[in-house]
Formats: C-alpha cells, structure tokens, sequence
C-alpha cells in the first residue's frame, strides 16, 4: 500500500479528510517544520468521545489523562516538558538494569519452545521502564498489562468499545500513578519519578496533572514500542537468515540495529495539523487540514534507501525516521536501543540458531505495530 501511495498518490486524501503523506523528504520535511502543529490525535479523540457520548456514557478521564502527553505537546509547553524530563533523566546503571532484568526473564525460558513476545519482548520494557521510575516491582505485570491497553490511544480510529476500554484504563493508571508519587513526595529517592517530583517542587513549571500523565506516557510508550523492536528484530533477523552473520560477525550489531528499526517501524504513523496555507509535492494544503505522515512508508522509500525491502544489516548511511524527526524526536531513543542490544547480545552469547515455531500473533493496532506471540526454538 505504501508503494503504491508513494508512487502514485504521495500526498493523498483520504475519506477521512486527513492527508496521507508517504515520501521521505516530504515526511522529513513536515516534521521539522513548526508551522505543522502536533496532537491532531487528541482532536481525533475528541471527534469520537462526541460520536458516541451518550446519557449512558461519560468519557471524562481519557482527554484529562492523555492532552497532557508530551507527545502531543506543542512548544512552548512541549519544550518545558522535555527539558523537565531530559534533567531528571539520564543513563547511569542503565545497563546493570536491563542486564539484570534479562537474567531474571532467562530462568523461565527453554530453548526447545518460548513465546519471544510474553517471555521477553514484554516483560523487559516494563521492568526496565518500572525500576528507572521507581515503581514497586510487583506492579510490573499489572502495569505491562494495562499499557498494552493504553497504547490504543495513539491509535487514529478508535472504536466504541475501545474507547471505553481507554477511559477505564486512563483512570486506572492516573490512580496508579498518583498513589506511587505521593509516595515518592513523602520519601524521596534517586528514581525518575521523585527526581520529577522534586525539580517541579522547586520550579512548578507544569502542574500535578502533567507531572502524573507524562509518568504514565513514559511507561507506555517505552513498553509498547520496545517490545515491538525487540520482537521484529529477532522474527525479521530468524526469516530472513541474518542471524547467523550477526552471530559470525558481532561488529555488526550496532549497523543491524538502525537496519532493523528501518526495516520494520513500530510506531508507523505520527499526526500533524497545519496551522498555514501550504504546498507539499504540488498539492494545496489548507490551515487547519490533519496529516497523517508514515513513517513506516519513509523508511522503505528507493528515493532514500537502496534496495528499501532488503535487510541489509551493513547499510550505511542509514537515515531512517523511526524516532521521527525535528523537535520531536522521540526522547527514549537510547533506552530502546540499549534494550535491544543487550537483548541481541545475550541471545547470540547464548545460542547459535533461532527457529521460529509457528505462525506470529499480531496485536490489531494501527499506529503502533507490534505481536502479541512469537514461539521460537533455539540451538546452542
């Protein structure tokens, strides 16, 4: 589909009203561009909690959660929001946390069948995630298995029922998250979490609503997205037979790893609204019109990358977009990398063959692509 959007229609209309952008330099273009303001999903939200709110029906915790989402910020606030963050947050034991994290997920696996997805892919973003925030590590599970609920949010095209779905899971993890920080706020630590707490005790740039929703989105969004990489990487790197030179050569392991978020994107699909008249690749784009931009569709782009449907873990360079672009460049980028290079680097130490068993079960999302169940074999 992309293919034939990019090479017939690359800014195209949909029946939704939203603009459909699949080339890489437009899509590279718009995004560093601020004249495109982020968050038309929120809009969209809106659109469908006035579709279906009914007497029956209140949906008052989904925008009250969600609006306050970094990703759907805008500068003035989404530059405060980063840099809050971006000070509470650095790299230091990183390592020794997901090191020990895939020690702890290694007992429960043999070799001779595992679900990839729930036995690894999964767990280790949100006990990862869970231990920089400083969340009790018996939350892990309950909150993996609200985010993957959560994640509908981004999605462009909810249903009625997934809707209500958002709404009950919102109000769990707002809860959630402001029982935890009033612990953090009585005893402080050394977490993300209290670090925010506490730089926004001195500074008040945002509010208490903000602080609990982008706690929440940090968790969602490193859960959601890093399971997916880790599981395209060992499914793509298994069919496509590149396991073994990964495994021959461990030089590689850094170039495989931009290859496989180009090759196959977990977040496909990032929104824009236009806030001026504009041109892209000669069609008129009026002020106010949505734009959906694919990022998926950029990655695999011939204009950009040769050969774009072959994996090849040597390329160079390798400009992809999966972290989008410009200003909002996703702020978790290094985790989701360490996560998957400590994960590759304990797989190939370990074993010299991957097998996958079966079929892949797929999540139904949009937005963010990702399985649900990945049986794999391995052999020493």
């Amino acid at each position: 589909m992309y293919k034939v959007l990019r090479e017939t229609a690359p800014v195209y209309k949909a029946q939704s009203g939203d603009w459909i952008i699949t080339r890489y330099e437009d899509i590279k273009s718009i995004l560093k561009d601020t004249s495109f303001r982020n968050g038309n999903r929120v809009d969209w939200l809106k659109k469908g909690i006035i579709q279906y709110a009914d007497k029956w029906t209140v949906f008052e915790n989904i925008l009250d959660s969600i609006q306050p989402f970094l990703v759907f910020q805008n500068p003035p606030r989404h530059t405060l929001l980063r840099k809050l963050i971006s000070q509470a947050w650095d790299q230091r034991e990183v390592d020794e946390i997901i090191n020990d994290n895939l020690n702890s997920l290694w007992q429960n696996i043999d070799p001779e069948e595992f679900d990839l997805v729930k036995q690894i892919a999964q767990p280790l973003p949100s006990m990862t995630m869970g231990r920089i925030l400083g969340l009790p590590a018996e939350d892990f599970a309950y909150l993996e298995k609200l985010s993957h609920e959560m994640i509908k949010a981004f999605d462009l095209y909810l249903s009625y029922r997934n809707l209500l779905i958002v709404e009950k899971i919102a109000k769990e993890f707002t809860l959630y998250f402001e029982k935890i920080a009033k612990q953090k706020e009585n005893n402080p630590d050394s977490s993300l979490l209290s670090k925010l707490i506490q730089l926004n005790k001195k500074d008040k740039a945002i509010t208490p609503q903000e602080l609990i929703s982008n706690c929440f989105f940090l968790f969602i969004s490193g859960e959601e997205t890093t399971a997916s990489l880790i599981s395209f990487s060992l499914l793509h790197l298994t069919t496509e037979n590149k396991y073994p030179d990964i495994a021959e050569d461990s030089s590689l392991l850094t170039s495989s790893i931009e290859e496989l978020l180009r090759f196959d994107t977990p977040a496909q699909l990032v929104a824009r609204t236009a806030t001026k008249d504009t041109v892209i690749n000669d069609t008129k784009i009026m002020e106010g019109d949505s734009l959906t931009i694919c990022l998926g569709s950029a990655n695999r782009d011939p204009s950009q990358f040769i050969n774009p449907d072959q994996l090849m873990l040597d390329r160079t360079p390798n400009k992809h977009l999966s972290f989008s672009f410009g200003a909002h460049y996703c702020l978790g980028d290094w985790l989701a990398k360490k996560e998957l290079y400590h994960t590759l680097l304990a797989f190939l130490k370990k074993y010299k063959k991957l097998e996958v068993v079966g079929k892949p079960g797929w999540r139904e999302n949009l937005s963010v692509r990702s399985l649900t169940m990945l049986n794999m074999k391995a052999y020493s």
